[in-house]
């Protein structure tokens, strides 16, 4: 499940399930492609996006007209608050895209660009990747005496790539000229695309549909002669040996042969007769199969050379492989068929929409020195400042993945936390501005279903286990430099640095130390855009609604710690302001 991540008004996501899947873990961003995929997502989802931009640019450029004064507007967030008597709306459409993940090598290093679907992209999947085939394995040790002997179900392919489109709306009000309250309300899209095939060559997998057990009457005849016939012959070596033939020196270590034909003959039976599963023609397991079925058909028949030891030949041949390997739909039927024990959603395209985690929070301006004046606030001069604070409380309304899908990302990490968030804004002359701002989120602790099976790829449905969640604790530090051309227009960048904490896990009161590791990561981020506003206009009696319109491109460049989703971000944002009382 690993972990992607929610468009920032969504905040962020931990990840969930580490030992099941990549899951997010916060709330900006999501993970990387290579830019072939990327043009393709462009293509597919957004075919206007920079066109949009492009038009938004000049549309903004016509009407900026003489820059008389620099209004103080731009890209992110900053330390103003919406002014006492007015509230502000905030709607914003949000689009992600990753396909990478940066895993570290180790503790402390870089992480290395990885696929998302990497985790499920494996050269065999034996019993260490699928419990549920041990008993076959065992089943063949057993008939073929080879303790060394390893199945496989062949060679996995797995794209993976999500998409989230956020819509947070946000409602902000005026309490005072001090202090702001905004309610914000995600409205969430994900899609996870999935392309998944098993065993691409035909030749990497020993093992494929049992042909017996698929309604072919040729092959559960021949199989069912055999087994008859051995155990037939193994039962009349015991009747003779410890009759009429115990003084018979053919029978000294009878007991022996009796007792290896025997469980031979029933782990036949088991396998060829009522398996699903059983190695394929030709493969180097069926050999040894055909090896031991020689050996053991000799033994007995070496009794039945003699008509006094009453002991009948064995005529069959043997039993009936695989005529193909396991393919693709095989696979998918055995990860997700409840009776083959594992119950995971197959492998496919997810698409899911609802709510995102909902916010509230309060925010305090504590120091201004435009002190909410216009002429010092669009005439600006010298260096001025702003400083606020804000809290509050993220609620557990987003959906999380489903904990029987190996890809699903869901819309919100469905844990409460509380928020503390700081602002600096600082001005030199009329045309530059910086915005710092500071985000700290520490989570509830909630409950959930995992399989918790460390190290296995798809754990059996048996594993599942309510547990209980800490989330780690999530800190961000943003800078946004802007540069004002005129009454309308500024460009910006933007770079943000995040660090989340590790989750804890406990089942009954007892530490499960196997799903914390890897939800720890350090993240970095860079972007730029350009905002549009007509604030100044409205102060001059130029235009009667003030908006603000920008549009921010992020990409994350750098993570270190858990698997870090390379993101790819944009961002179109529009507040409209609105007065309460005249």
């Amino acid at each position: 499940m690993v972990p992607g991540y929610l468009p920032r008004d969504g905040w962020w996501r931990a990840q969930l399930r580490p030992h099941l899947a990549l899951v997010d873990t916060d709330g900006t961003g999501m993970l990387t492609s290579p830019r072939r995929a990327y043009n393709d997502f462009y293509r597919e989802h957004m075919p206007g996006r920079w066109f949009q931009a492009a038009i938004f640019t000049l549309t903004a450029s016509l009407c900026a007209g003489a820059a008389g004064a620099q209004a103080i507007t731009g890209l992110g967030e900053d330390a103003s608050i919406t002014p006492s008597g007015s509230f502000r709306i905030k709607v914003e459409s949000d689009w992600s895209y990753w396909d990478q993940l940066f895993v570290s090598p180790k503790p402390g290093v870089a992480g290395i660009l990885q696929p998302l679907g990497g985790r499920f992209s494996l050269d065999s999947v034996g019993v260490a990747q699928l419990p549920i085939l041990k008993p076959v394995q065992d089943t063949l040790r057993a008939i073929t005496g080879v303790s060394g002997l390893n199945v496989s179900v062949g060679r996995t392919v797995t794209q993976v790539t999500d998409r989230v489109a956020n819509v947070p709306i946000s409602i902000e009000a005026g309490i005072s000229r001090w202090l702001s309250v905004t309610a914000m309300v995600p409205i969430v899209h994900t899609r996870t695309s999935v392309f998944f095939r098993a065993n691409p060559g035909a030749n990497e997998a020993n093992l494929g549909p049992n042909p017996a057990a698929a309604g072919d009457a040729v092959a559960r005849a021949t199989d069912s002669i055999f087994t008859a016939q051995v155990i037939t012959a193994a039962t009349a070596v015991r009747t003779y040996c410890s009759g009429a033939g115990a003084s018979d020196p053919q029978c000294a270590g009878s007991a022996a042969l009796v007792t290896s034909a025997t469980g031979f003959g029933n782990s036949i039976a088991s396998l060829y007769m009522n398996g699903a599963l059983v190695p394929t023609r030709g493969s180097t397991v069926q050999s040894a199969v055909d090896a031991r079925v020689s050996s053991v058909r000799g033994a007995l028949n070496a009794f039945a050379a003699n008509p006094a030891t009453g002991v009948p030949a064995i005529t069959a041949t043997g039993v009936v492989g695989a005529p193909t390997p396991l393919a693709t739909p095989g696979v998918q039927t055995l990860l997700s068929d409840p009776s083959y024990g594992v119950a995971l959603q197959p492998f496919q395209t997810i698409e899911r929409t609802g709510l995102g985690d909902a916010e509230l929070t309060a925010k305090l301006l504590l120091f201004d020195s435009f002190r909410a004046r216009n002429a010092s606030r669009f005439t600006p001069h010298g260096i001025n400042a702003r400083l606020a604070v804000a809290g509050g409380y993220r609620f557990p309304t987003g959906s999380l993945p489903a904990s029987d899908a190996l890809t699903d990302i869901g819309t919100g990490t469905h844990t409460g936390a509380v928020l503390a968030r700081g602002y600096l804004d600082i001005l030199l002359g009329g045309h530059f501005w910086v915005s710092g701002v500071a985000r700290y989120a520490k989570a509830t602790s909630d409950s959930m279903t995992v399989r918790y099976a460390p190290g296995v790829t798809f754990p059996p449905a048996a594993t599942a286990v309510a547990v209980n969640r800490q989330l780690g604790n999530m800190l961000e530090i943003e800078a946004t430099p802007r540069w004002v051309f005129n009454d309308f227009i500024s460009l910006g960048g933007q770079y943000l640095y995040r660090h989340k904490t590790a989750d804890a896990f406990t089942a009954g009161g007892v530490a499960l130390p196997d799903l914390g590791p890897g939800t720890d990561f350090k993240e970095q981020r860079v972007g730029g855009g350009i905002a549009f506003s007509n604030a100044h206009a409205v102060s001059q009696g130029k235009s009667k609604i003030p908006f603000d319109v920008s549009y921010l491109h992020t990409e994350t460049v750098s993570g270190t710690g858990g698997a870090v989703p390379k993101l790819i971000n944009d961002q179109i944002l529009i507040r409209l302001y609105w007065r309460l009382k005249r």
